[in-house]
């Protein structure tokens, strides 16, 4: 199978919580034998997915729209954006010209209007994330997006895309909430990544993951520390996780109430990040909302971590052995309990993730593999795409060669020719390669030549 992965380019980092999803996808899907490519909206500052050798289309720089945090139509950028829009369909259209696929993860809304627009719906299996719902965490965008973005994550649920959310918790708070029942939902937990264990590591320290912004509540931080030193009489050394953009503020943070035993790292990623995390004894995470709280997921594997019975997202984490849910009066009292006398039970955290890991990999090997129902041609075709094969048969074709029609205006792309690769599916037979997908009909002998192609696998597509 082939899929493909779309996502904002400003998400395209490897220490985001977007692009640790992505990441976990990628590997994940790679493993089991299948196929992956990437969209973006633009060309990422940095692909950290090199060393999978996978495709990443985007718009060339002179197609490209540009736009800033000033819309023309919208305040924010982090609102519904057209321009936005039109650089995922001139991406999405650059991939669908290049290989065929099974199933598209949307990683935005955006991306999934499009797909919706161009009714890829009809031809493959469409997903799209519900990262930010405001019926399961209306206080989650505030100040940032707009309602008409809230309305079409909702409304879209009821399109013939597929909405993946994060747990059954989220599935349960949502659906009582939604205007109509038998929405189109879909389960699909978050991978584990960067959570391989680094052992002999000396622990000391309260950890913080998260931006110095109001929903991540980092002030409740800093007063606990505050506190713990007021009441104990110990400087407990503060172990910070965050964006470069937020380091001075916590910087300023720890000065204010003259905190001088820190440690702040920014955008670290892989054993670094794992190292910081692994040495923290506790880890405390005030959060107002949060759509899951993959932080937290982290923290969890390898210590006691502390959350405000205050706020309701946390039910994500619901009966695992590390997590700790306290008051706000009491918060300081139990994280300085934990710090000196939590004990890790090592085996059932190992069964609680490793059960997780099962969980994760099979929602997505299922959304991946489960047959998709597509209309098939009964009559031999008569388009381009069918008479360009049978005038080659018995060679595989790739699959762009075939899409380098020119005219007067350069190269084009006609929506009727790509619509025509999959109604027409069991008239030819497809080949995938990391790289590349062709196109082949077998001559009179039932061969297909080969032509230096590398290693491939045949797809189960048009079986």
């Amino acid at each position: 199978m082939r899929v493909l992965f779309i996502i904002n380019r400003m998400n395209f980092r490897k220490s985001s919580g977007h692009g640790i999803f992505m990441k976990g996808v990628v590997e994940t899907l790679l493993q089991h034998g299948h196929f992956i490519d990437i969209v973006c909206d633009g060309e990422p500052e940095e692909n950290f997915l090199a060393e999978n050798k996978i495709n990443v289309y985007y718009p060339d720089k002179q197609d490209r729209l540009v736009y800033s945090k000033h819309s023309n139509l919208f305040q924010f950028s982090d609102s519904f954006n057209f321009e936005k829009s039109i650089n995922f369909r001139t991406a999405i259209v650059k991939a669908l010209t290049n290989h065929v696929y099974d199933l598209v993860i949307c990683n935005d809304t955006e991306s999934a209007f499009v797909c919706y627009q161009l009714e890829l719906y009809k031809h493959m299996k469409v997903t799209s994330y519900a990262h930010e719902c405001q019926s399961i965490n209306p206080e989650l965008g505030a100040g940032v997006f707009k309602d008409c973005y809230y309305n079409l994550i909702e409304q879209m649920m009821y399109f013939p895309i597929t909405t993946l959310i994060q747990t059954k918790q989220n599935e349960a708070k949502l659906l009582p909430k939604l205007p109509y029942s038998n929405p189109n939902l879909y389960i699909q937990p978050y991978p584990l990544t960067d959570s391989n264990v680094v052992y002999n590591l000396e622990k000391e320290g309260l950890l913080y993951i998260g931006r110095h912004e109001d929903r991540k509540n980092p002030g409740m931080y800093i007063k606990v520390l505050a506190d713990i030193k007021e009441k104990y009489g110990i400087e407990l050394k503060a172990k910070v996780l965050t964006r470069s953009a937020h380091v001075k503020k916590f910087e300023a943070d720890f000065a204010a109430i003259g905190h001088t035993n820190y440690e702040i790292k920014c955008d670290v990623v892989g054993d670094e990040k794992a190292k910081l995390i692994q040495s923290s004894k506790v880890a405390f995470m005030p959060y107002k909302n949060e759509s899951f709280g993959i932080a937290v997921l982290e923290a969890l594997r390898f210590m006691p971590t502390v959350v405000l019975r205050n706020y309701d997202w946390h039910y994500n984490f619901q009966g695992m052995s590390n997590l700790i849910v306290a008051d706000i009066k009491e918060a300081s009292d139990i994280i300085w309990s934990a710090y000196n006398t939590w004990t890790v039970d090592e085996i059932k955290v190992e069964l609680e993730f490793t059960q997780y890991k099962v969980d994760y990999e099979t929602a997505l090997l299922n959304l991946v593999e489960e047959p998709f129902d597509r209309v098939k041609a009964k009559q031999e075709p008569r388009n381009r795409l069918y008479t360009y094969l049978k005038e080659n048969e018995g060679k595989w074709i790739l699959l762009p060669d075939y899409f380098k029609t020119q005219n007067t205006k350069g190269t084009i792309y006609l929506t009727s020719d790509i619509e025509s690769i999959y109604t027409n599916q069991s008239w030819y037979q497809v080949l995938q390669t990391n790289e590349s997908t062709y196109l082949g009909i077998p001559d009179i002998s039932g061969n297909l030549v080969k032509q230096e192609l590398p290693t491939e696998k045949e797809s189960s597509f048009f079986e």
